[in-house]
């Protein structure tokens, strides 16, 4: 029995027969599971299901990685078609969350708040254990590698806006057939820090990593030139595997690739990777 894990959602297509957005969305199919992490922001990961021949309506568990629209936007449409599966997503993730503009205008890009009194929306704690091989954690410390990307995202407290800490942001686990698979949808904190504190809840490195790593960055070229060749040494002491997409930034993924060679591919809308 193979892990299946399906884009429905990213920023490019692999080929004309699917749509993209700027977003995330995947379909995963585990031995025991039908997981949907992330819906992005529209009907897109609909009409890419239908293409595949995967019906959402079997999903059992849905995970929100944090809160914003690109990853959650089309929760509502979700819960309008799958009547039974449970909405994993931390509290937080229903505050208000914002965008600076070039402009200096501050874009609202949090998900649509009513939907945090569905029955079915589930908040999650630091570290919640869904079921054998099925987990989620946040509360990651950012603590070196933080994305620059970060810095024009704030959230509301009170009557201001202050810079978002990411508290709403979580990361998925699953083991299937003695392999670890990190999830993230945007690292919003720091995918180092991320796969650390994974570190540190197992005691080893995941085999695969999936996922944004915000890695658009306004750095001079020389600057980030050092700062990718710096990730990309540090992520490569872990022996993981990257399938990468969305918010790393085309740029950056090809500078990753040049470090780290056959260890990273990317994922676009309508592609599969078995494990």
């Amino acid at each position: 029995d193979r892990m299946k894990i399906v884009t429905l959602v990213e920023n490019s297509a692999m080929n004309e027969a699917f749509d993209s957005v700027h977003g995330v969305s995947f379909y995963i199919e585990t031995k025991k599971h039908r997981i949907l992490f992330d819906m992005g922001p529209d009907d897109t990961f609909i009409k890419n299901a239908e293409e595949l021949g995967i019906d959402l309506k079997d999903v059992d568990t849905a995970i929100v990685s944090h809160g914003h629209h690109d990853h959650g936007g089309a929760l509502e449409r979700f819960l309008d078609l799958n009547d039974k599966a449970k909405v994993y997503i931390r509290e937080s993730a229903f505050e208000n969350l914002f965008s600076e503009k070039p402009s200096r205008e501050k874009v609202y890009i949090g998900l649509k708040q009513i939907l945090r009194h569905e029955k079915r929306i589930v908040f999650t704690k630091h570290f919640n254990h869904l079921d054998n091989g099925v987990e989620l954690f946040s509360g990651v410390e950012a603590n070196r590698f933080n994305p620059l990307g970060n810095d024009h995202l704030y959230k509301q407290k009170g009557k201001i806006l202050i810079k978002d800490d990411f508290d709403h942001e979580q990361n998925l686990i699953i083991k299937e057939n003695d392999k670890h698979y990190l999830f993230s949808g945007c690292a919003h904190k720091g995918i180092v820090n991320i796969m650390d504190h994974f570190h540190k809840l197992k005691n080893r490195y995941p085999d695969t990593v999936i996922g944004g790593f915000h890695l658009k960055q306004g750095l001079s070229e020389e600057d980030e030139k050092e700062s990718i060749e710096s990730l990309a040494t540090t992520l490569k002491t872990s022996n993981a595997h990257f399938i990468t997409g969305h918010c790393t930034g085309e740029a950056m993924s090809n500078r990753l690739k040049e470090s780290l060679g056959e260890a990273i591919e990317p994922f676009k809308s309508g592609k599969t990777f078995e494990f």
